[in-house]
């Protein structure tokens, strides 16, 4: 255990990050997430530092609206509170989108490439997100997931 404290975020990142513009077309950032089978691109700005996420779930909302409408099961449970309904019409706006800045989660909560495997799990669990960007000086250097944090703890 005592081993598992001096690994970075740095250490157990994923390299090789799909990165877009704000400006990208949301068509090349489906096109870039399926051929590299990446679960999300991380959106920079000129400099390199992260200044938003897009991820499947962002994308979903797209695929709904190609597709039927919801079967009467999944709208039931959608209408069932507000908080849910509020969300589905928020999601539903994404589906019109045709920019990376309309559907982006902005701002992104950051990983620093020297914090432990335990901080940056504390800060996906404190957000409540499956990956942060990892950034060294503020610029982008990769990905730390949730699978990413098991697996370190599971070769520890």
């Amino acid at each position: 255990m005592t081993e598992q404290l001096t690994v970075c975020a740095q250490d157990i990142m994923t390299k090789g990050v799909v990165v877009l513009r704000r400006d990208a077309p949301i068509a090349e950032a489906v096109k870039l997430l399926a051929e590299r089978g990446a679960p999300c691109a991380v959106v920079v700005d000129d400099e390199g530092a992260p200044i938003g996420i897009i991820t499947e779930r962002d994308l979903l909302p797209r695929a709904v609206a190609k597709g039927e409408a919801p079967p009467a099961v999944a709208l039931r449970q959608i209408l069932r509170d507000e908080s849910h309904t509020l969300d589905f019409v928020r999601e539903a706006r994404k589906a019109d989108a045709f920019l990376v800045a309309e559907v982006m989660s902005s701002p992104v909560q950051c990983v620093d490439a020297q914090m432990t495997v335990g901080q940056a799990a504390t800060v996906l669990e404190a957000f409540n997100v499956r990956q942060a960007p990892v950034v060294r000086d503020g610029r982008l250097i990769g990905l730390v997931t949730r699978r990413d944090i098991v697996r370190a703890i599971a070769t520890a």
